[in-house]
């Protein structure tokens, strides 16, 4: 049990996107930060994306705190944030989270119509 959450904790640390199901996803685990001139604990999450394969559109990332909807299910995540392209990497941050377990889906929205293209056979068509 121990050693699945280091090992877990580990792949936060390094931020390891997985290609799945169209989306760019990782899981993280929010690191306690303190709040400057604060007792609040609070963390936050951050998604190194990348590379894509061009700079048209933006990336959209949703942030998830349970597995209730991830990672296609956009509606069921906790916090959503959009990124214009300026290279080959895209880094976003969620900041403000209370300590714990997150995972991060991410697609690179390549024509800004807010969901992933799929052609006929169901397979993404846009940069993911």
């Amino acid at each position: 049990m121990w050693r699945a959450l280091y090992d877990l904790y580990c792949i936060s640390r390094l931020v390891l996107p997985i290609a799945l199901s169209g989306t760019i996803s990782c899981v993280a685990l929010a690191q306690p930060e303190p709040a400057p001139n604060s007792k609040v604990v609070t963390s936050k999450v951050v998604a190194r994306v990348g590379k894509v394969r061009n700079t048209l559109g933006s990336i959209r990332c949703r942030l998830y705190s349970s597995k209730v909807g991830f990672p296609e299910e956009s509606s069921e995540g906790d916090s959503s944030k959009e990124i214009s392209i300026s290279g080959e990497f895209v880094t976003i941050s969620f900041e403000g989270l209370a300590p714990g377990t997150y995972a991060v889906s991410c697609i690179h929205d390549e024509n800004d119509n807010k969901k992933i293209d799929k052609n006929f056979f169901g397979a993404p068509s846009e940069g993911y």
